[in-house]
């Protein structure tokens, strides 16, 4: 099982999706095709300054016109209320209620173990029962992306979750929790 193959493992014929950490769009794209999502949000800084301060003023160009390729996307997509946000992913949580999404994945923050796990923390009351939160960037050997590793692994022993691994064979493994 790849990481694009996630939301068939979901009951709700007509999800509501959100994917933190949207980069250029292509992963999200290839969701909402793919599924039928009832809505899709894509949360993102979109901006340079945040991941790539050496780059600056072309990777803030770059990161502006993803950002509004999604925008473009958005308008244009029929089958699924797209909805693009800019900005940090601990900024929007509070704006949902608890059990909104039935399918959350997080592509951000790695190195990090996505904000020593207060991503995690933040969006998991957002999921429905028997959604799914999932995340990039899962080594079983902590051999890259060790925080990632550690703390996807505490909260879901604080949770009394099972931690799932897709994409083993992919450059980067996923991990997911059902709720």
């Amino acid at each position: 099982m790849k990481r694009i193959d996630l939301p068939k493992l979901l009951n709700e014929e007509n999800p509501i999706g959100i994917e933190l950490g949207v980069k250029g769009g292509g992963f999200s794209v290839k969701l909402i095709e793919c599924y039928n999502f009832k809505k899709f949000y894509m949360i993102d800084v979109w901006d340079s300054m945040h991941t790539y301060r050496k780059y600056k003023y072309k990777q803030h160009i770059l990161h502006l016109n993803n950002y509004l390729s999604m925008i473009n996307y958005s308008k244009n997509c029929t089958k699924t209320d797209v909805i693009p946000l800019r900005g940090y992913f601990k900024d929007f949580f509070m704006l949902f209620d608890d059990q909104y999404f039935d399918f959350i994945y997080i592509d951000g923050d790695a190195e990090s173990g996505q904000e020593k796990g207060q991503t995690i923390r933040h969006w998991l009351p957002k999921l429905k029962p028997n959604g799914i939160l999932s995340g990039h960037d899962y080594y079983l050997n902590g051999s890259k992306y060790p925080l990632t590793k550690y703390y996807v692994d505490l909260i879901a022993k604080e949770n009394n979750l099972k931690v799932n691994i897709v994409g083993v064979s992919e450059a980067n493994s996923s991990w997911y929790y059902t709720k």
